[in-house]
């Protein structure tokens, strides 16, 4: 609703906040420059990596396990023998889920990947359930991380235009009649995934259903590229030509909301996950003066 929570000084970056917490890069010193990645809170509280016991907190790729209310701390603690290295992870309400491990260590030493609360590495079938610290084999993995809906794991395979069940193995919807036309395709949520195709230079969007039909007619979008990101359970699709952003939100029911900026003076950001239905935008003067201005999904103006 636009009111300011609190001010933070010598910040250096900032991420989007989840589960009550965000990462901040607070600035220790600059002379030397010297910053320190801490968590910041809706109050405005730092906790550093200290107050922990460790020495930095670490940010996977995917921030999908801080997005989860994962926090991974590692601590380096270092005598006259050398130096050894843990990992410990925490939940968002800073309760030790893992004490500080060595073994962690191999997860993010090598090719991991996280998955519905576990951290992954699939080639030496190894899985980490992190709400209770054991190792589980591929079978173990796959019935635990299973979601509740089924479709919410597919996974689509370009070469076949289809989507496929992994636990399974087998193909669940087929799109090969859209073949040579698919833009993009993603993941589903709750039943449902949006899907970008081209017809005659022209991009189309839709939402479809498990069974590959249409939640409403596919709508133009645009001549020129497009991304699509999620916003809350409805859709933003962001275009652009030289000259102008189109940014239109999508529901079930199809178009609820568009914009349209000029780009030809300004530079236009936009900002995922913001806040859940909000559309956070930032525009940057040629004299680099920032505004931001914060929409609903139908683009009604907030503050």
């Amino acid at each position: 609703n636009g009111e300011i929570l609190f001010t933070l000084n010598d910040i250096n970056g900032t991420s989007p906040f989840y589960n009550g917490w965000s990462y901040v890069s607070v600035i220790t010193s600059r002379k030397p420059w010297v910053e320190v990645k801490c968590l910041c809170d809706e109050n405005g509280n730092i906790i550093k990596p200290s107050d922990l016991g460790a020495t930095e907190f670490l940010e996977i790729s995917t921030n999908t396990a801080f997005q989860d209310g994962y926090i991974f701390a590692k601590k380096t603690e270092t005598n006259f023998s050398g130096s050894t290295e843990a990992i410990a992870v925490f939940n968002s309400d800073m309760e030790k889920l893992i004490d500080y491990s060595e073994e962690l260590l191999d997860f993010f030493n090598y090719n991991y990947t996280y998955n519905n609360g576990f951290l992954c590495l699939p080639y030496d079938d190894k899985y980490l359930d992190l709400k209770t610290n054991q190792i589980k084999n591929k079978a173990e993995y796959l019935i635990d991380s299973a979601p509740e809906r089924a479709s919410d794991a597919w996974e689509y395979d370009s070469w076949e235009d289809a989507y496929y069940d992994p636990f399974t193995d087998t193909k669940t919807l087929d799109l090969s009649q859209y073949k040579e036309t698919i833009y993009g395709t993603f993941p589903f949520d709750g039943g449902r995934a949006p899907l970008v195709f081209k017809s005659a230079d022209i991009y189309y969007f839709t939402i479809i259903k498990e069974d590959g039909s249409f939640c409403f007619e596919p709508i133009e979008v645009s001549t020129y590229m497009c991304r699509v990101e999620r916003c809350g359970t409805k859709y933003l699709v962001a275009t652009g030509s030289s000259h102008r952003y189109k940014y239109i939100t999508f529901d079930e029911t199809g178009k609820i909301g568009e914009l349209e900026v000029d780009i030809t003076t300004d530079v236009w950001n936009i900002y995922d996950n913001f806040s859940d239905n909000v559309i956070k935008l930032e525009r940057i003067s040629k004299q680099g003066v920032s505004t931001f201005y914060f929409y609903t999904l139908d683009f009604e103006p907030l503050f």
